[in-house]
């Protein structure tokens, strides 16, 4: 039993991670129909300074790269649109977060009254 608890909160830390990501991308997607130079790179530094961690390369690249667009043909988009994209994206970010938290805290009273009462519900 403890294994597979172990296990869950594995997956579902991972789970929380992706969200967060996929939250940033989407974001950053609908920029980019806009017409905002959305580039892998641009992606990654920005989910870093959001996240507080990098994302997967291989992801950034599948959901921003150019076909033909090489590293000496960097991004228009200035500090200035960055610093935008942060603050638009920081509140969105934290509601996010907030939301997840209170489900795991709902999950976790549930799951440790089950135990504690040796009863679960299929």
């Amino acid at each position: 039993m403890r294994q597979m608890a172990s296990h869950c909160g594995a997956e579902l830390g991972a789970a929380h991670k992706r969200c967060k990501r996929d939250l940033v991308f989407s974001f950053l997607q609908v920029e980019r129909l806009n017409g905002l130079d959305i580039t892998p790179t641009l992606a990654e530094n920005l989910c870093t300074k959001l996240l507080g961690r990098g994302v997967d390369v291989r992801i950034a690249l599948e959901k921003f790269a150019t076909e033909g667009r090489t590293a000496a043909n960097k991004s228009k988009v200035g500090p200035e649109i960055l610093d935008q994209l942060e603050a638009t994206l920081e509140p969105m970010v934290q509601a996010l977060v907030m939301a997840m938290t209170e489900i795991r805290v709902c999950y976790r009273d549930d799951f440790d009254d089950c135990v504690a009462h040796r009863r679960f519900k299929p």
